[in-house]
């Protein structure tokens, strides 16, 4: 994710930061994550499903021993936080690539 603001949320957790534009003002955090898709037609049960055995999956010491030797950061989402975090990224992603003139 590349967010114009330092994350607030487990929406963004920074990796990187880089500084751009004309008078180098604008400050962008990277992030990456990983995410699941299914397939169009899912019904409710099949995504409630996968939900459930995701959110499950990420609560395991396991899980958690994986992300500490990794340096990596946890930030499951699903459901509507997701759909508003992605929608938030998309709206600040936007903003930043108006202001270094790469998107009208």
């Amino acid at each position: 994710m590349l967010s114009r603001f330092p994350p607030r949320s487990v929406c963004a957790a920074p990796t990187n930061w880089f500084r751009r534009g004309p008078n180098k003002g604008s400050i962008a955090w990277l992030a990456r994550g990983r995410g699941v898709g299914g397939a169009r037609g899912l019904t409710a049960d099949h995504i409630a499903f996968w939900e459930h055995l995701l959110a499950a999956a990420t609560a395991t010491e396991a899980w958690n021993a994986e992300l500490a030797r990794h340096h990596w950061t946890g930030a499951y989402l699903a459901g509507a936080r997701l759909r508003e975090c992605l929608q938030r990224e998309r709206n600040e992603m936007s903003a930043l690539l108006k202001e270094l003139t790469l998107l009208k």
